[in-house]
């Protein structure tokens, strides 16, 4: 799975109004620069997550069980709770491999 497909997942759950459903956010535009330093990865990240939060925190019952439909690609017939938990899998894979990345790399292993 590319970075790219990981931020329009991300863009399409955040959001769920949006009248065509692969609408990217402006935030989720900048996910395509990869960040120059190690101090703006790490703005990018926080701002993600902020908004991802925001999203899912507003998100309803009724927005979370709504079928995506045929734009969704590989989710379209699965409803938005889906991809929440997808994209937070993917997350979760994704911090696993940079920590430990950055393990290995402290320690000399390079």
């Amino acid at each position: 799975m590319t970075s790219d497909h990981n931020a329009e997942l991300t863009a399409l759950a955040r959001d769920r109004s949006a009248p065509d459903p692969r609408a990217r956010t402006d935030w989720a535009h900048e996910l395509d620069v990869y960040a120059g330093t190690a101090a703006a990865a790490l703005d990018q990240i926080d701002r993600a997550y902020d908004n991802w939060s925001a999203g899912m925190c507003a998100a309803t019952t009724a927005e979370l069980d709504r079928l995506l439909g045929p734009s969704a690609g590989p989710f379209t017939d699965r409803p938005l709770a889906v991809v929440v938990l997808h994209v937070n899998r993917e997350v979760v894979h994704h911090g696993a491999e940079i920590a430990l990345l950055r393990d290995l790399y402290a320690h000399g292993c390079e």
